[in-house]
């Protein structure tokens, strides 16, 4: 951020507080949550939710299913969430937000723009004889314990009621 604005000064405790207090009712006035993002986390004595932008229970509710999941690899001090890493590559966006820390240099992000092809299977320019891949490990960590689970991620239990008929026949 500070090579696109470096006019951009540090946040003061009292305003982050001042804003965050602004725009927790905003925001829960259209069902959405305020989660800052490696700040001070007594920002959830105000409302915002400081537990972490992707946690291991955000991932449960968008899948709907439980996790089990290794140890938290390391992430900054200041994160909270349970897994991190960029995908992409630098200096390849062309929004060209100021605050951003993905691009450095416009006219690289130009040049990198200039070398992109949609048949690569790579973002910027093709791959060369001496380029090594390296496969990814994929594991699943879908829980396939059943439970009874008396707080069932929101959309699990939204689903289940809109696909699965429930025909109830009266007992003899």
């Amino acid at each position: 951020m500070k090579t696109n604005y470096p006019e951009a000064k540090a946040v003061s405790r009292e305003d982050q507080f001042r804003l965050t207090e602004a725009f927790v009712p905003i925001a829960s006035q259209y069902g959405m949550t305020v989660k800052p993002c490696g700040e001070d986390p007594t920002l959830s004595t105000v409302g915002a939710d400081c537990s972490g932008c992707m946690t291991v229970r955000t991932f449960e509710r968008a899948i709907g299913r439980n996790l089990s999941v290794p140890a938290n690899p390391n992430n900054r001090k200041e994160c909270a969430c349970y897994l991190t890493g960029d995908i992409g590559q630098y200096d390849t966006c062309g929004h060209l937000c100021r605050y951003c820390y993905a691009n450095s240099n416009a006219g690289v992000v130009r040049e990198n723009r200039k070398r992109h092809d949609p048949d690569s299977p790579l973002l910027v320019g093709h791959l060369h004889p001496d380029d090594v891949i390296h496969p990814a490990k994929q594991t699943s960590w879908i829980d396939l314990q059943m439970r009874f689970d008396f707080n069932p991620p929101e959309n699990a239990a939204r689903s289940l009621s809109s696909s699965v008929p429930l025909h109830l026949q009266p007992g003899p």
